[in-house]
């Protein structure tokens, strides 16, 4: 573990509370509140909200009403996909819980969606159910749209899904997932995949056609894993396997997200959790990522980033020599062009004395990016945002939201988007409870490292500061002149118990001529900035001999034990040969062999951890 900085005492213009962040009642590991009655009706009620000034919103965004869920358990998770968008068929989905009230059959638990085939202009709304045979209640849905190869028509497109069911009504259990054609023939469903792994799988992506992944921790061995799914042509169906359960056990764990990069190749598993370490600091959070670089195959990890390492986030919030670092329970993670992720947190300090819980007063917890710049050879932590507000109560159920930090990008990675909601000083009328929140999002340029101004989406719409359980659309749309973000939104009843009715906003742009500001931006009177920290895992020695033929050695040191995977190239790049395997903690020794490479330069480079070296080397 890396070694914690000393803590400085700051100066801080607004004062922090000492409210702390609590455990949510649907964090990994814990048992979830059972609110299943199917005989809720819609209320068509919002929480009362004050608003302070004229509503202008000069964003051409419009809202469709889609389907209604029984309660507000549909998308509670910032890191779940139930949105999908094809372009090529001009289909948006959306899958969410059913509401019976509405509907007039099957229970809560049962999966709907809602389609359109217009581009989100309208839709066709609760069609369904999904898993009509389950009797357990379903929450978490997630959806994809999957075309295959050369279709033009949206019927003949599928809906994958997956969704988290509760055994006995208070503790999840297994995964159901399915297949359905969006002509509504061929429905699947599969009840009982990876059973009692007591968790909720989150973050499902189509990383290769056909080929789909989800992460989760398994709740009984509290390790973090991953399923890969594959579509059956023979049976119309996904095929879905534990691909990965990583060997570290966690002692508390949060949230779970998976990307790839636009190739495929290239995947980050990140999480924020507490790795069983006799050497951390117990009862607080950190962002922890395993990477593969061969589509799944091979992962290296854990790659623990101390928060505590970062002088941004320590000098931008304020702190005592007696607290530390810690996350939120939601994040989000997508894979830039590059390779690199982004993953999307919100940390705050923490007393030592408080187990995972943050400091959760006005300003005083950040939005940041979690990011590797593989040019520098460093982790960067990007303040997104200095955020006015955390967690909220809208209704009066005592269930809460969160600032739901999401991410997004574009097609080819070369953009990146990040969004959250957060209640604006201007309609804060409590002490800090992101009760009343606007849906705000930003974009990054991969190449230029500029951000675009922070876009207040809902601000003068119908869903000024009630914004309530957004969820985006993990890939941008780009146009001529921008790049547009799909995002759906709920209605709340007055109760959390209540049906909520979800609406689709269309038109949320990011324009291509807006990235000007640099990393050094300011939003809410917040200084906020970039900082990095640079390869502390592992040392690299030159190879010796050096120049050689035949066989040569480098000393690769490690301070834990981890996956090491060694890459030999040639001056054009290309690659002559890759290898890898675990390593031990201290002076390990890799053979390079020679014997049938021709004379000239060549390169090897050393991956470890998440960081790379890389050598010249000659043969004669």
């Amino acid at each position: 573990m890396m070694k914690k900085l000393l803590l400085i005492t700051l100066g801080f213009g607004l004062a922090a509370s000492a409210s702390a962040q609590s455990l949510k009642t649907y964090s990994k590991f814990v048992l979830a509140n059972n609110y299943e009655n199917p005989s809720f009706a819609p209320t068509g009620l919002k929480p009362t909200k004050k608003v302070q000034g004229v509503k202008t919103n000069s964003l051409a965004v419009t809202f469709t009403t889609l389907g209604t869920s029984a309660n507000a358990f549909t998308n509670l998770l910032s890191d779940v996909n139930p949105i999908s968008v094809n372009t090529t068929l001009n289909t948006v989905l959306f899958v969410h819980r059913n509401a019976p009230s509405v509907t007039g059959s099957g229970a809560s638990g049962n999966l709907r969606y809602d389609l359109s085939t217009d581009g989100g202009i309208t839709f066709t709304t609760d069609i369904g159910p999904l898993n009509p045979i389950n009797l357990n209640p379903c929450r978490h849905p997630q959806g994809l749209i999957y075309n295959p190869a050369g279709n033009t028509v949206a019927n003949n497109a599928y809906l994958v899904y997956t969704g988290s069911t509760l055994t006995g009504g208070t503790a999840f259990g297994t995964t159901v997932t399915g297949v359905r054609k969006l002509d509504g023939t061929g429905n699947t469903e599969n009840s009982g995949f990876n059973a009692d792994n007591a968790s909720q799988g989150t973050s499902l992506v189509e990383v290769k056609p056909g080929e789909f992944w989800v992460a989760d921790f398994n709740g009984l061995t509290n390790q973090a894993q991953a399923y890969k799914g594959i579509f059956n042509n023979l049976t119309n169906d996904v095929d879905w396997s534990v691909a990965v359960t990583f060997p570290d056990t966690m002692a508390n764990s949060a949230s779970a997200s998976i990307g790839f990069d636009p190739t495929g190749n290239i995947g980050w598993y990140g999480s924020v959790a507490d790795l069983n370490d006799p050497n951390r600091v117990t009862g607080k959070f950190n962002p922890i990522f395993y990477k593969t670089m061969d589509g799944g195959l091979n992962w290296s990890g854990p790659i623990v980033l101390d928060l505590d390492s970062f002088s941004n986030i320590i000098d931008s919030l304020g702190f005592t020599p007696t607290t530390t670092i810690s996350t939120a329970f939601e994040a989000d993670i997508v894979v830039d062009i590059n390779g690199n992720p982004h993953f999307s947190i919100v940390a705050a300090s923490k007393s030592p004395t408080t187990d995972y819980s943050i400091q959760t007063g006005r300003f005083a917890q950040g939005v940041y990016d979690i990011t590797f710049n593989s040019i520098a050879n460093k982790w960067e932590a990007i303040e997104i945002v200095r955020l006015a507000s955390f967690r909220g109560n809208p209704t009066s159920d005592p269930y809460s939201l969160d600032t739901r930090p999401q991410t997004s990008r574009s097609k080819d990675g070369s953009k990146v988007f990040f969004a959250f909601t957060d209640t604006e000083v201007a309609n804060q009328i409590d002490t800090g409870g992101n009760t009343f929140p606007n849906f705000n999002i930003l974009g990054m340029d991969i190449s230029t490292r500029l951000f675009t101004p922070i876009l207040n989406v809902t601000a003068g719409g119908d869903f000024d500061g009630v914004a309530y359980l957004t969820s985006i659309y993990q890939e941008a749309i780009q146009t001529a002149n921008s790049y547009q973000i799909p995002a759906v939104m709920a209605t709340l009843g007055l109760a959390g118990t209540d049906p909520v009715v979800h609406s689709y906003a269309n038109g949320i742009e990011v324009l291509n001529n807006t990235y000007t500001d640099n990393l050094l931006r300011a939003f809410y009177g917040g200084t906020v900035g970039l900082s990095n920290i640079s390869n502390n895992v592992f040392t690299v020695s030159n190879n010796f001999p050096n120049p050689f033929s035949g066989v040569s050695q480098v000393n690769v040191n490690l301070e834990r034990s981890l996956n090491v995977s060694m890459t030999i190239t040639n001056v054009l790049g290309q690659t002559i040969s890759e290898k890898s395997q675990n390593m031990s903690a201290g002076v390990n020794t890799l053979q390079i062999d020679a014997t049938n490479l021709t004379s000239g330069i060549y390169f090897y480079t050393i991956n470890a951890g998440g960081f790379n070296v890389t050598n010249k080397m000659i043969v004669r």
